[in-house]
């Protein structure tokens, strides 16, 4: 709600509040209006400043405003549309990069994990092969061990990211 001197230099109400307000706020506007009317009339000027804040999220306005875009500059609403969808197409490209890498981070570790289990193995049969068994046994026992462990972590850190995921 703003106010303009008339002829006579009396404020006079006018009412700029946008169409698109639910009737609970146009009804509660009428209310604040009604206040201020009954204040003295070199009040009335400060309290009717009014700081209107619409908040939204998302890529898109909501469609009212997306209207006025367009109206100020013609084109503006295929613009954003576009921009919204080079957007989105970029994230989904940026989602099924990280997928991927994630992909082979988990194959690299397998692989380097077997790797180490066959070398570990490896030497095993060579300490056996010499005559410590005693030897052998450990490495293998502790070689082993360690493949265990691993897929037992990775389990469990599997079902606790799924867990967080909504």
């Amino acid at each position: 709600m703003t106010r303009s001197p008339d002829a006579g230099g009396k404020p006079e109400a006018r009412t700029d509040a946008p169409q698109d307000l639910p009737p609970e706020e146009g009804e509660r506007l009428k209310r604040i209006e009604a206040v201020i009317e009954g204040l003295p009339a070199e009040e009335q000027a400060e309290y009717r400043r009014m700081v209107s804040q619409t908040m939204f999220s998302g890529p898109l306005p909501p469609p009212a405003l997306f209207a006025h875009y367009e109206d100020v500059l013609p084109g503006a609403a295929e613009r954003i549309l576009a921009l919204t969808e080079r957007e989105q197409a970029h994230r989904h490209r940026f989602e099924a990069d990280a997928l991927h890498a994630e992909v082979r981070y988990s194959n690299l570790g397998m692989w380097l994990g077997a790797g180490v289990l066959i070398f570990v193995l490896i030497a095993a049969c060579f300490c056996a092969y010499i005559g410590h068994g005693e030897v052998a046994i450990a490495i293998a026992g502790l070689g082993v061990a360690g493949v265990v462990g691993a897929f037992i972590r990775g389990k469990g850190s599997h079902r606790s990211d799924q867990s967080e995921k909504p």
